[in-house]
């Protein structure tokens, strides 16, 4: 409100003959303000000019804020675009690193740009009902939401397999832009997880090094970005049953894709660090562990880790959170029983041995459960329920 009050008393015409004028062309909506606002933020962090600290609390509380307002949501997406999304998560991952309060906050930045995403991208109807190709999906891609959405899911296609470093250090527009997608709270719609998933098999079929790990410059979450938006699919079990069900769009194909053993099914990416003259290739030690989760979603149409027989909401894995689902402020009540590592990992540029995929936390976000970590196994139903819901 401050912000919009601001933007609507200051002279937007200094040269019409008036002196100290209101603001002749405001903006319709006060979430418009909201969004100019946090796009200048974002394209100085892009851009790698200073930002000071009242402008980073602006920024986030305005993310925070407008976590489900569409409004917001598609203004600010509208205003950076996707390369600038992607390049703005990319920078909000590196500042992840360095740790202390300010990795926190950029933590905490990229759930809210995560969860604007998800936001802006929610579509009417499911894969189910009202997937691409129905009446009632054209109807809506015809309106101004879904000239967002297709304007928007688009962009994301061409900038999503863009190469935004150098030939022997490739860094893909997917890897991230999904890992941001891991951080959010407000859960993604089962037709834009559809169509991302769609895009990304389509781009590694163009570019089957698109997912693969060249050396350990990046840090931008794991390499193999479709594995990892597997593991958010997994988060909505209609999404990962729409995806897998060969009765829908392309469930068929995608089976075939990702667990067919015959020409054309997918080689799974490896990891590849030179060491002098050789290259070492090593398999990926988080090799289908998305899969594995979409795969248990759909099957069981819950979140990994639901006690078997439970029935759909009636024991709640990720309810911490006020929109229902696993949040950071949540963590230090919630956290889960751990299960040791064995072995540790090899020592990697954040530091110490992460911890395996068991482990509850993760070397980019301590506080947060890991969406790449599976749900640790409680003793029993009774105590897995008390465990999610405590």
């Amino acid at each position: 409100m401050e912000i919009a009050l601001k933007a609507v008393v200051q002279d937007s015409d200094v040269t019409d003959g008036t002196t100290n004028g209101f603001n002749g062309k405001p903006l319709g909506d006060i979430e418009e303000y909201e969004a100019r606002n946090t796009e200048e933020t974002a394209e100085r962090l892009i851009d790698g000019k200073k930002v000071s600290a009242a402008d980073l609390a602006e920024f986030e509380r305005s993310m925070r804020d407008n976590a489900g307002d569409k409004v917001f949501s598609q203004s600010l997406l509208t205003r950076l675009g996707p390369e600038d999304t992607i390049r703005l998560s990319d920078v909000l991952a590196d500042r992840q690193q360095e740790g202390g309060a300010s990795g926190a906050q950029s933590t905490r930045l990229m759930g809210g740009l995560a969860n604007t995403v998800a936001t802006a991208t929610q579509v009417p109807g499911s894969m189910a009902d009202a997937g691409p190709g129905s009446a009632k999906y054209q109807a809506w891609i015809n309106s101004g939401d879904g000239a967002f959405y297709k304007k928007f899911t688009d962009g994301l296609k061409e900038s999503g397999a863009k190469n935004f470093d150098s030939e022997t250090n490739p860094l893909y527009g997917y890897r991230p832009f999904v890992e941001m997608m891991t951080h959010a709270d407000v859960p993604f719609d089962d037709q834009f997880l559809n169509k991302l998933g769609d895009d990304m098999i389509a781009a590694e079929k163009d570019n089957s090094a698109i997912f693969q790990q060249w050396g350990g410059n990046h840090r931008e979450g794991r390499a193999d970005a479709l594995d990892s938006l597997l593991g958010v699919m997994s988060r909505n079990p209609d999404a990962s049953t729409a995806f897998f069900n060969p009765d829908v769009a392309n469930g068929q194909a995608h089976l075939d894709y990702l667990i067919g053993n015959e020409d054309g099914a997918r080689e799974w990416p490896q990891q590849h660090v030179a060491a002098g003259p050789r290259v070492i290739t090593t398999d990926d030690p988080l090799s289908r562990h998305g899969l594995g989760l979409a795969l248990e979603a759909g099957a069981t149409g819950n979140e990994p880790g639901t006690p078997l027989g439970t029935k759909r909401g009636s024991c709640c894995p990720r309810s911490a959170g006020p929109t229902g689902r696993w949040s950071p402020s949540s963590a230090s009540t919630n956290r889960l029983p751990t299960a040791p590592p064995s072995p540790p990992w090899p020592p990697t540029p954040h530091g110490p041995s992460r911890p395996e995929p068991s482990a509850v936390t993760s070397p980019r976000s301590p506080e947060r459960l890991s969406p790449l970590a599976p749900i640790p196994r409680a003793r029993s139903p009774k105590d897995r329920c008390a465990a999610w819901t405590a």
